[in-house]
């Protein structure tokens, strides 16, 4: 398996001139690197969009473990708490472990955890 998960959506490059075109939506998105994910994250709605949390990825104000992030994907979802853990969970099913990004500081794997 090559790390990819069921966010329905294509593969867009993470820069200005395509995160412009992201939702301004709550939902769940992928941050991914040669192919593969490296961050599952939330946006709660409001004021946290998908387009505003790849906004922060972009201008380097979100964690050190996602800034390598070339590409992201994202699902529009109400239920994005529950999204967010469903995809982890597969991830974890698929490779025993969770993206880079996902994962606690001290190197323990931990569900809905932010970027380090």
């Amino acid at each position: 398996m090559d790390g990819r998960q069921p966010i329905h959506t294509k593969i867009w490059s993470l820069d200005e001139s395509m995160v412009r075109y992201a939702p301004d939506a709550p939902g769940v998105y992928a941050l991914w690197r040669e192919g593969q994910v490296i961050y599952y994250g939330r946006a709660s709605g409001e004021d946290v969009t998908i387009k505003s949390c790849l906004i922060d990825y972009i201008s380097g104000t979100r964690g050190a473990t996602t800034r390598g992030a070339t590409h992201y994907s994202w699902e529009i979802t109400r239920a994005c708490v529950a999204r967010e853990v469903e995809l982890l969970s597969e991830f974890w099913s698929s490779f025993r472990r969770f993206p880079i990004g996902n994962q606690v500081e001290a190197g323990a794997p931990g569900l809905g955890m932010r970027p380090a």
